[in-house]
């Protein structure tokens, strides 16, 4: 550096010049001003203990340069965490910079640039400084909207150019920006974990959750939606009839679990409870306490794309060579928020073998020689047939809401267990801050495994018995088990067995949703979207379609604007509503065709819990 050269660390630029000790007062007062509170003795320590070392004589060992490695620490934290960018924002900060960021958006003119570009170099030079502009203010593009700019050039970057100008969209990217952001540093500055006290999440990411929960819930009891006959509901009660009520989700899950094992069993399958985790690197603080000195600031979403990403693998490997499973899989976080899988597979028996080999390989293939991961990388048990509900059961309680279930414990570090805890006056259950931390990595904790789609069996609790009627056998079968009855329970293995098993391509399953494309419009765009209506019956011809119970709703006074609304679209006559005659083809096509006009409303009809 030449005279007035200056050094950066992080946001804060300092002459060359100046001494070490003032550039250590200057980079602590900037971490004291742009990082949480509760993290700065955490990192002063660190800086403090990255000092060049110094013999007895107090003298410098190795010539190092006097506070470099403390500047350096400072400087990672202040580049990551600090400045306008910082983690700590509060929701007026976000609202006040998501204007801010907006405005630059609007200044910047992409939209103006796209509309004069002639080319598609001229296209893809707006994409790159858009896409750009976006991860610089803290954006996120997701990777389906990227395949489709790069599909149709100009009217993908078009649709993301109206969305960086909107402030209500930045204050969406930001949320979930600040949350991980947060999230991260609180990870690395040893703020989660069982040493910390605050297992999976940090303490704000559970205050943030709730607080957004209550939020929302106070939101739908207050908003009251119409139906065209004068129904009136809250969204909340509307909400507590399906999957959202945690009671319901649970019990939905439990009854395909069990529907699947019984399926297994009668094809005297053989099964496996797999405990699978990734590599030490992912993991932030060693489960006995104290830094892990190979991480390298992976987050939780890093090391579930990592599992995702080794299961993608392994499930490739087995339908080249034949090999079907099916089961079910669980993401959980371990003490210090990296995520492991618990999965239940029924494969045949004389897979059983190769089924556990490949899994070992690839889940080794990774860092395969470090201490530990033979034992711990892939834990692969035979479950006892008729037993699978009862081995998974506990992991669905500590995801969803404590049912029957006290405390929680990391299966591979006994002794560690959590309770309940507070934080301020509020009283916090272990799976409130598993859905904390879900919601804060956006990871998917539940997935069923080769097995019929879940989107049928829910279209069949729509449909009536009327209508079920005049279908195939297969389209009645699967009604009746989709339906709890008096005494008789929804039966998920009746479901799959109507459906033609398991472990079935999609098109290889004998019912499927019935869905019509339709223009909705948007903030940003009118989009075309795909509308589930009915269910399709494969044993009949293509026509053969099932439709579903559906009330158009909408805000208070709907009613009294629509004009002579009908009770229901369907003809439910129990003669001329069989929907699988051929003599009412064109009444069937025209019925299709009209839909594509209609806007709908969600389903209020009593639905119980399976």
């Amino acid at each position: 550096m030449g005279l007035g050269g200056v050094d950066t660390f992080g946001s804060v630029i300092i002459p060359w010049r100046w001494s070490d000790s003032a550039r250590r007062r200057v980079l602590r007062a900037a971490v004291a001003e742009q990082l949480p509170k509760d993290w700065q003795l955490n990192i002063i320590a660190r800086a403090r203990a990255s000092r060049a070392p110094r013999d007895a004589a107090g003298r410098k060992i190795g010539g190092a340069a006097e506070g470099a490695a403390e500047c350096a620490e400072y400087a990672h934290w202040l580049a990551e965490y600090g400045g306008a960018r910082g983690a700590d924002l509060s929701e007026d900060e976000i609202r006040g910079r998501a204007g801010a960021v907006a405005a630059m958006a609007r200044a910047s003119a992409f939209e103006a640039f796209l509309n004069r570009a002639e080319t598609v170099c001229e296209q893809w030079r707006v994409w790159l400084r858009l896409s750009a502009f976006i991860e610089r203010q803290g954006g996120r593009i997701p990777a389906q909207r990227k395949r489709a700019a790069m599909g149709k050039w100009a009217e993908g970057v078009a649709r993301l150019a109206r969305r960086v100008v909107c402030p209500k969209w930045w204050r969406a990217q930001l949320r979930r920006w600040v949350a991980q952001q947060y999230e991260r540093g609180a990870i690395e500055v040893g703020k989660v974990g069982a040493g910390a006290g605050s297992w999976y999440c940090s303490d704000q990411a559970v205050r943030r959750r709730i607080q957004q929960v209550r939020a929302s819930e106070a939101m739908m009891k207050e908003a009251v939606i119409e139906s065209a006959t004068g129904q009136r509901a809250s969204l909340w009660s509307v909400s507590q009839k399906s999957t959202s009520n945690k009671t319901i989700r649970r019990g939905e899950l439990m009854t395909r679990i069990r529907g699947c094992e019984e399926w297994a069993d009668a094809e005297n399958m053989a099964g496996l409870f797999t405990t699978n985790t990734c590599p030490s690197r992912f993991h932030a603080h060693r489960k006995g306490g104290g830094v892990n000195p190979k991480h390298r600031g992976e987050s939780p979403a890093d090391a579930q794309a990592w599992l995702s990403k080794q299961w993608a693998r392994l499930r490739a490997k087995w339908n080249r060579d034949g090999v079907a499973v099916v089961g079910f899989r669980v993401a959980e976080p371990h003490h210090d928020g990296c995520p492991h899988w618990h999965m239940l597979l029924w494969c045949r028996p004389g897979d059983v073998a190769y089924v556990k080999a490949t899994m070992r390989k690839y889940w080794l293939q990774d860092d395969g020689a470090e201490a530990g991961a033979d034992r711990y990388r892939v834990n692969i048990k035979s479950m006892i047939p008729g037993q699978a509900a009862g081995y998974v059961a506990k992991y669905i309680a500590k995801n969803i809401d404590d049912h029957q279930i006290t405390t929680h414990t990391d299966d591979t570090a006994p002794g560690l267990e959590v309770g309940p805890d507070l934080l301020g006056d509020m009283e916090v259950k272990p799976s409130q801050r598993v859905e904390a931390w879900a919601a804060t990595w956006r990871i998917r904790q539940f997935q069923a495994i080769g097995q019929p789609p879940v989107t049928v069996w829910r279209e069949l609790r729509r449909v009536t018995e009327q209508a079920a009627a005049g279908g195939s056998h297969a389209l009645v079968s699967a009604w009746i088990a989709a339906h709890r009855k008096g005494e008789r329970q929804a039966d998920w293995h009746r479901y799959m067995r109507a459906q033609g098993g398991a472990g079935l391509p999609r098109s290889g399953y004998r019912l499927c949703v019935h869905a019509v494309e339709r223009e909705r419009a948007g903030r940003y765009e009118v989009a075309r979207e795909r509308w589930a209506c009915g269910v399709v019956d494969k044993a009949r011809d293509a026509l053969a379609v099932t439709p579903t119970r559906r009330v158009e709703w909408g805000g208070e006074g709907f009613a009294s604007r629509r004009v002579a609304a009908p009770w229901t679209r369907f003809n439910n006559c129990t003669v001329t509503g069989r929907h699988n005659r051929r003599d009412i083809a064109p009444t069937l096509r025209a019925v299709a065709e009209s839909r594509l006009a209609l806007n709908l409303g969600p389903d209020l009809s009593e639905r119980d819990p399976p």
